[in-house]
């Protein structure tokens, strides 16, 4: 079993083609697990992002603190 992990800070518009091309793998979907890491402040857009990807028992997304560094 794997995990793949996307890392994303307001990349929006790239990540569902990440998780589309994760989908095409060979691996059967028990087999392993896609993990969004977001570190984008909070936005509408971050809410509508959440719930496209919610449902998917073997896709979850994580909110990771926001750095001062990364601001």
């Amino acid at each position: 079993q794997i995990t793949a992990c996307i890392c994303t800070y307001n990349l929006y518009d790239f990540v569902p083609a990440g998780v589309e091309s994760l989908l095409k793998q060979s691996f059967t979907l028990d087999r392993y697990k896609i993990t969004i890491v977001d570190k984008s402040p909070f936005s509408d857009q971050k809410e509508q992002f959440r719930k496209r990807f919610h449902n998917p028992p073997f896709i979850s997304v994580i909110d990771a603190p926001i750095n001062a560094d990364d601001a």
